[in-house]
Formats: structure tokens, sequence, C-alpha cells
């Protein structure tokens, strides 16, 4: 299931995207969630298997007042290595409104991006293909096209390779102006 794209523009604009296809027994629906917001500013984002993703959903809700990285560091040890196809990102504006990416898959790799005034940070989750979807994205970004064009370019290129990923997609960004 799908393609989660967030980024983080020159440590000012952070964007998180996912498409919306699911397939459940053979049913095709490009209308499924897979961002959530857990507070203000604060995203939840899954790709692969959803039972298992909502599992982790569920579990963030229930401590969703404590703070920020208590939360991570509890998702991080509840989300142990598993056969079943999950990668889990949980992304936006901490609480001391710094703009964080962390991502853990379900083979126990971890990535926390590095945020800066001066780059590009971002991250890509998918069940294939993740390396040729961000090298897609950096030539786009690098080719002088917008963060949020790179992104809806990156989930179009997806869905053309990857039957499992929609060109439908949702879009939330967080910063001034926006």
């Amino acid at each position: 299931m799908s393609i989660i794209i967030s980024a983080v523009e020159c440590n000012k604009i952070f964007y998180i995207a996912s498409d919306k296809r699911a397939i459940k027994s053979g049913v095709v629906s490009d209308d499924y969630q897979k961002i959530y917001e857990i507070r203000p500013c604060v995203f939840f984002a899954m790709t692969g298997v959803a039972e298992a993703g909502l599992h982790f959903l569920e579990e963030i809700r229930m401590l969703e007042n404590a703070p920020l990285a208590d939360i991570i560091a509890a998702i991080d040890v509840a989300f142990t290595p598993i056969s079943t196809k999950l990668t889990i990102m949980i992304a936006g504006q901490n609480e001391s409104n710094e703009f964080f990416i962390w991502q853990k898959n379900n083979m126990g790799e971890k990535k926390i991006c590095d945020i800066s005034d001066n780059n590009i940070g971002f991250s890509i989750a998918s069940s294939n293909n993740i390396q040729q979807f961000a090298s897609h994205f950096e030539t786009l970004v690098h080719s002088g096209a917008r963060v949020e064009e790179a992104i809806i370019k990156t989930i179009g290129y997806a869905s053309r390779i990857d039957p499992s990923i929609s060109q439908v997609y949702d879009m939330f960004k967080v910063g001034p102006n926006v």
C-alpha cells in the first residue's frame, strides 16, 4: 500500500502527503486516509498493511497529551521488527516549534531527517521502489521545482510505476502563511 512523502523546506514549511489507494481482497479504492493529525501540526502517516498501522495510531492516541519525544520513544519501543510490511511516520512541528520527521519500518530501520535553514529535509516511505522515488523527488527539486510541486509529481510518477499507488493524494502543510 502506497507512498508517503514528508519534507521540510529550509526549516520554514513542512509538507506531508500520501496517495489514497487501498487494496483489500482485490477491491481497489482511491479514498483511503493514510495521514492523521494527532495534535495541531503533528501527523501520523502509514504505508503498508493498514490494520497494523492503525494499531500504532491507537497507541499514539492514548499518549496524545504526552510530550512528543515521549510519544516517539514509546512507539519506537513498541514497533519491533515484524513480518508485516509497514512503515510509520510521525512528523510535523514539535512543542518548541521545530520541524521534525521520524520514520520507522517493519524491519526496524529508522530515519530521522536532518532539518536546517539551508536544506530540504525529506523522507519517503513506500512498500517498494523507495530509492527510485527519492531520486525522482531530488531530481525535481534540484531542477528548480517547488517542493510542493515535486511531491505531487513524485506521487504521480510512483503511481505510473506501482499499481498499489494512486495519483489521488492528500497533502497537509504547516508554516507561516500556509
